[in-house]
């Protein structure tokens, strides 16, 4: 485990650190996620107090957000491009504007408690729209739309506040999960049509991580890119990420 884990974190941060001016300061509690990503594929994710940092396993494509902007920074360390994207933008990255399209305004919704369990080593806890809380079960969806599900049959959250509502609010954000200050772990589309449930998010480790994220930056001989997409999307349409995919190794 030791071995990937520096394997991937040299991977993600080596070129950044290098344009980094103080890149052993951080001294905030960092945590280490194997995630997948219904839009993005499989991902590691660091997450800290001051920033979130992603890698797409098997490619050179990665992900940057930090305080105070929490501004979504897409790097392509094979065409040595970047590009920004508002934490807050309407024109989001692609799961956020997958639940725009979907009607989803998450930032409005008060959500309660309604299970509790473990995900990826930590205890976790699923939260339901406050309306479906009382008596509450899993219902198969159909074809009902991702952003009603969620509400309706909940996403699952780190139980504890492993680092700030910020940092936690801003990797939500671009995975298109409701904010609400805890790290996200999970959420499936349970279908009956297909007769199975699709990861939208799925966290298959949570471990702390010494790797130093707080100070990260753009190496400055990249190029600005016109579009997320040279830098965000697996391989495959990029229509991809608006239908529940199966895994290609599953």
């Amino acid at each position: 485990m030791l071995r990937r884990q520096n394997l991937v974190s040299a991977m993600l941060f080596c070129a950044a650190a290098m344009s980094s001016p103080d890149a052993t300061a951080e001294t905030q509690p960092v945590y280490m996620l194997d995630q997948e990503l219904r839009s993005t594929g499989k991902q590691t994710t660091y997450i800290s107090d001051k920033a979130v940092a992603t890698q797409q396993v098997g490619t050179k494509r990665r992900t940057l957000q930090r305080a105070p902007s929490w501004n979504v920074l897409t790097i392509n360390d094979d065409s040595h491009t970047w590009f920004e994207c508002p934490a807050k933008s309407r024109n989001g990255l692609i799961m956020q504007r997958v639940m725009l399209f979907e009607g989803a305004n998450f930032d409005k919704l008060k959500w309660l408690p309604v299970e509790s369990g473990i995900i990826g080593g930590i205890a976790a806890t699923r939260w339901v729209e406050a309306k479906y809380a009382k008596n509450w079960k899993v219902q198969l969806s159909g074809f009902e739309f991702v952003e009603q599900e969620i509400r309706r049959n909940g996403f699952w959250t780190a139980k504890d506040a492993l680092v700030s509502a910020a940092a936690a609010n801003a990797l939500a954000r671009s995975q298109g999960m409701p904010p609400i200050g805890k790290v996200p772990l999970r959420f499936y589309h349970i279908t009956k049509v297909a007769g199975n449930r699709k990861i939208i998010v799925e966290t298959y480790r949570c471990t702390p991580s010494k790797v130093n994220i707080a100070n990260l930056n753009v190496p400055t001989s990249y190029t600005q890119s016109r579009s997320e997409f040279d830098g965000s999307v697996k391989e495959g349409s990029i229509m991809d990420a608006f239908f529940p995919l199966t895994p290609k190794d599953k």
